[in-house]
């Protein structure tokens, strides 16, 4: 896990992408700093979604996962954790 700060600094561009996702709770990077994830809480419904970003072969960071209406934390963070591999 990641700070927001580094998130951010990493992906500047994440107020945009909770402009899709809602509020991001939880951020995550791998080592090489080329795959990204971020999940987040929908307070009204109770459920969970994520959010994965690659680097693609320019460098540039795009979104290549987005999944919603996950049931809890823990499923979204396993689900996250394989697709960011």
């Amino acid at each position: 896990m990641i700070s927001r700060n580094e998130f951010d600094k990493l992906f500047p561009d994440r107020p945009a992408l909770e402009s899709f996702t809602g509020e991001l709770v939880e951020w995550f990077a791998n080592e090489a700093n080329n795959a990204l994830g971020a999940i987040d809480h929908e307070q009204e419904t109770g459920t969970w979604s994520y959010v994965v970003i690659k680097r693609n072969q320019q460098g540039v960071l795009l979104v290549s996962e987005l999944n919603e209406n996950i049931v809890s934390r823990p499923a979204a963070e396993a689900e996250l954790f394989r697709k960011m591999e």
